[in-house]
């Protein structure tokens, strides 16, 4: 069935045992909104976001045997259009397609913005968590090694993984155990790490 602006979405939760719902949230499209970064669970809360909504933090609660959501905070400083955050040392890095790309960190406690990194970054990014770092794939074949930190933007290195081309590189790079596969437009390229 096809909608229409102005339609309610809504995000659920589902027994994974049954597939009946468990709890339903509307979120309302008042334009032509995309909804489609993967939410995430954090700290017993659901994150997600959706083009020029923000970001809102939902928990659900099981009372009695029923189920409920309420929304913890809601957030409109920076939003997520196609990329999905990621998770690392408790923090939540995401790209906001404010500002023509902005790579940003927020508190997933409270919903606060803690930092934003450089406008005009690219138009989507895939991230991978590692250990004390984020990887961000940017599309147009930019990687970037930023610190998992809250204090400030700190992006320790960048390699060029791909060719310059705004739709070079959609697909989340992989890590393996002797280096990072990246999948480009035209190419599948292994990156060995510094003593593989």
């Amino acid at each position: 069935m096809a909608r229409g602006l102005g339609d309610v979405y809504k995000r659920q939760g589902v027994d994974s045992a049954t597939g009946l719902e468990l709890w339903n949230y509307a979120y309302p499209q008042t334009y032509t909104d995309q909804n489609m970064p993967t939410p995430i669970y954090c700290r017993g809360v659901i994150l997600l976001g959706a083009e020029n909504r923000g970001i809102r933090a939902l928990q659900p609660q099981s009372a009695g045997g029923s189920w409920s959501v309420r929304e913890q905070w809601h957030q409109e400083e920076v939003a997520l259009d196609m990329s999905s955050a990621v998770v690392n040392a408790d923090l939540f890095f995401g790209f906001s397609h404010y500002d023509q790309g902005r790579i940003f960190c927020l508190d997933p406690e409270t919903g606060k913005v803690l930092w934003q990194g450089p406008p005009r970054t690219g138009e989507n990014v895939t991230f991978l968590a590692i250990p004390d770092h984020v990887l961000a794939l940017v599309n147009d074949g930019q990687l970037k090694i930023i610190q998992a930190i809250d204090e400030k933007y700190e992006n320790l290195a960048t390699y060029r993984v791909a060719q310059d081309d705004p739709y070079s590189t959609w697909a989340p790079p992989v890590l393996l155990q002797n280096g990072i596969l990246i999948k480009a437009k035209h190419t599948l390229t292994l990156w060995r790490l510094n003593g593989s």
